[in-house]
């Protein structure tokens, strides 16, 4: 028996909206609504699915984020234009010192490190300098965009990534990893307990203990205690990203493939009560119906696996 091979879908955000409207009985073989009324359904599509994210859907937007800690910084900026955090960064150390004003350093491994990606270099007061590296990598030595404003001793650290994080909207099993690689996990406050610390910058040598997590608007507010006095370790955690938005007709959904027939189902539903002449209420009530049973069950399954443990109380 000769099968086809493929296990994925291929859904965009024109054929999900198409079903949609066939789904409420608005369009028939061959037909097509008005231009403006596929926008609509677009704008609809699109706030469905950022509702979507205070549901915590999708397993595969859970995503390992590694922070670079900075000396004496009691919060960090977490998105677009905040702080070096990101998902994908490479750690070396410096071969040879460079002094203050050389414009480029040599490393002993130069995987991971590319032209305009963001390069941190530990300076010799023990704080990192961030620049960007400046040309093709093709050796162990980079050029930096900008010159060293301190001298750096050999075996420094130097960190590398390319792309900062979008905001996360919460974070989870965050912990500390100090320069041997041991990890540590990290206490998760709330803001009435970190903001009951009376010293928010008491500063240790092995990085922080716990911290306190708000989303915010364009970047979130992730708050440690202790502070970092070097920036010899790193914070990691798990984060929970947003969505992506579909912004044109040819864009694919950011979705497993168990998914599309709930999100087709669940845009009939909310771009149903837009026609309330066109649509009949019995029907409309059933595609709400089966929208809500499809979510739940998909949600069911978008769901960690783990153990459950019971005991009975004693006394």
């Amino acid at each position: 028996m000769a099968t086809s091979g493929t296990v994925t879908l291929s859904a965009t955000q024109e054929t999900v909206i198409r079903r949609a409207f066939r789904l409420l009985g608005l369009t028939k073989v061959g037909s097509t609504r008005h231009p403006e009324e596929l926008n609509n359904a677009a704008e609809a599509l699109n706030s469905m699915l950022k509702e979507w994210d205070t549901l915590g859907v999708g397993l595969w937007l859970i995503k390992s984020v590694t922070l670079y800690p900075e000396v004496n910084a009691a919060s960090y900026d977490l998105g677009p234009s905040g702080d070096h955090a990101t998902l994908s960064g490479v750690s070396t150390t410096i071969t040879t010192a460079a002094l203050t004003d050389a414009s480029t350093i040599v490393v002993d491994d130069n995987t991971g490190i590319a032209d305009t990606y963001y390069i941190g270099i530990e300076l010799e007061d023990g704080t990192f300098q961030w620049t960007t590296v400046n040309g093709v990598v093709s050796t162990t030595t980079i050029t930096l965009a900008d010159v060293l404003t301190d001298d750096v001793d050999a075996d420094a650290t130097v960190v590398c990534y390319q792309t900062k994080i979008a905001r996360p909207l919460r974070i989870r099993n965050a912990r500390y990893k100090n320069s041997s690689g041991y990890e540590r996990p990290l206490n998760e406050w709330s803001r009435s307990q970190y903001m009951a610390i009376t010293n928010k910058t008491t500063a240790v040598a092995d990085g922080p203990t716990s911290y306190y997590y708000d989303p915010q608007l364009t970047n979130g507010k992730l708050y440690v205690w202790p502070v970092n006095n070097d920036v010899d370790g790193e914070i990691l955690f798990d984060a929970q990203m947003p969505m992506e938005v579909l912004t044109a007709r040819g864009n694919e959904f950011l979705f497993t493939d168990e998914w599309k027939n709930a999100i087709a189902l669940n845009l009939a539903a909310l771009i149903g009560m837009e026609y309330p002449r066109e649509v009949d209420k019995p029907h409309l009530t059933w595609v709400k119906r089966e929208a809500l049973a499809s979510l739940i069950q998909l949600k069911r399954f978008d769901e960690e696996i783990t153990s459950v443990f019971l005991q009975p109380r004693m006394g």
